[in-house]
């Protein structure tokens, strides 16, 4: 074994157990763990800027781990969202939903692109990321409060979920996008019209393979497992075919993520979802947590300085893009309570936005500079930490 092998098995290893105690920690604290995975990540990057331990076999190894981590995460959010039961509450959360994710996407776009002077690339992923939200940040909050299942709650969720997979799509949209787009701003209009037919047919047949598969395939194969080997090996199998169905969509010139996510609704139907959560819980332990050390990672230290300016600009669009786009229509469809705790609810943003922000960020710097990256890593890690605080105070004063 190579004394670089060795360090990386040690470096995991390392990154495993601390990932524990930072989760540990973090309950302990009532605080999202993703702070402290990304400050972990941020940490291993100090380390190797002063002593230079990481080569590129090590670094290639990360890069995997991270990468299932987004197939997990993404995963585990289409296994958790039931979609035929958002498809009969569209019209309840439409209104809140697409003011949000409208005002929010516009918020980002012009606060990238026409204050800060970035181009029509970048400035399309930092909206899309800007779309989305963190149900998983504030979900608890609400589930400690005994407030998740009243009318605010259900309107949260099902607004948030909507958040999540219309960011995702929107992420399947552009990044394909990304070569039809020149870097000087200006669109060529008749290469993005052929672009995006052949993506909504590929798109199409995506969709048609995996309803097939969730139609014909899942149910019998996860009941055999169950049958036969019991949970722990069906869980196995689960993960396989998340991996399996990411890679296929990464294949086909989608993402991870957007694989990830149709796995996961493929596995949301079945009878045994509960059962297959609660054992993907331990997969989800291993690989959810090395996507974000892997955004502390990449994260340029030298360019905290200038990624400071740029975060505090970027958390104006990203709060008043929340708390404007949110609370107007909720406001409208369900009171005033309702409207202040859901849209400050849907203001943190942490794996969504932050995987949109890496999708770009794989793209190079002409997609994502680093210290764009760096600016919403900021974004993410203040309002992951404060609004948590505040949505607490909110929810013991006020009727949900």
């Amino acid at each position: 074994m190579s004394e670089s092998t060795t360090i990386f098995l040690v470096l995991v290893g390392l990154a495993m157990v601390f990932a524990m105690l930072v989760k540990r920690g973090a309950s302990l604290l009532s605080l999202p763990p993703i702070i402290g995975y990304i400050l972990l990540g941020v940490f291993f990057n100090y380390l190797d800027q002063q002593w230079h331990f990481f080569n590129t076999k090590m670094t290639d190894g990360l890069k995997f781990l991270a990468d299932a981590g987004v197939a997990v995460l993404l995963f585990r959010v289409g296994l958790e969202s039931n979609l035929f039961q958002l498809i009969r509450q569209f019209r309840r959360a439409l209104v809140v939903w697409f003011g949000n994710v409208s005002v929010s996407f516009l918020a980002g776009y012009w606060m990238t692109n026409l204050v800060l002077g970035f181009g029509l690339v970048p400035s399309l992923v930092v909206a899309t990321a800007l779309s989305a939200t963190s149900l998983a940040v504030t979900a608890d909050i609400w589930r400690d409060s005994g407030a998740l299942n009243s009318g605010s709650g259900g309107l949260f969720i099902d607004v948030a979920e909507l958040d999540d997979i219309s960011s995702i799509l929107l992420m399947a949209l552009i990044i394909p996008l990304i070569p039809a787009l020149k870097g000087d701003g200006a669109l060529e209009f008749w290469l993005i019209f052929q672009e995006a037919g052949k993506l909504l047919i590929i798109f199409l047949a995506f969709c048609a393979g995996c309803y097939l598969f969730a139609h014909y395939l899942e149910r019998p194969i996860t009941t055999w497992f169950l049958d036969k080997m019991q949970l722990p090996v069906t869980i196995v199998v689960v993960a396989g075919f998340s991996f399996i169905i990411s890679g296929l969509a990464a294949f086909i010139g989608f993402s991870l993520a957007v694989g990830a996510m149709f796995a996961g609704l493929a596995f949301s139907q079945d009878p045994a979802e509960r059962r297959i959560d609660e054992g993907f819980e331990y997969v989800y332990g291993v690989f959810a947590p090395f996507f974000f050390i892997g955004i502390g990672l990449s994260v340029d230290l030298a360019s905290l300085g200038p990624g400071t300016n740029l975060g505090l600009m970027l958390l104006i669009a990203a709060i008043f893009g929340k708390l404007i786009g949110t609370g107007a229509p909720a406001l409208a469809v369900s009171g005033g309570s309702a409207a202040v705790l859901v849209s400050i609810s849907m203001v943190p943003r942490s794996e969504i936005a932050m995987i949109v922000m890496q999708q770009g960020r794989n793209q190079g710097d002409a997609v994502v500079p680093v210290e764009l990256y760096s600016a919403m890593v900021m974004v993410s890690l203040i309002t992951c930490l404060v609004v948590p605080i505040i949505l607490k105070v909110l929810l013991r004063r006020m009727s949900p």
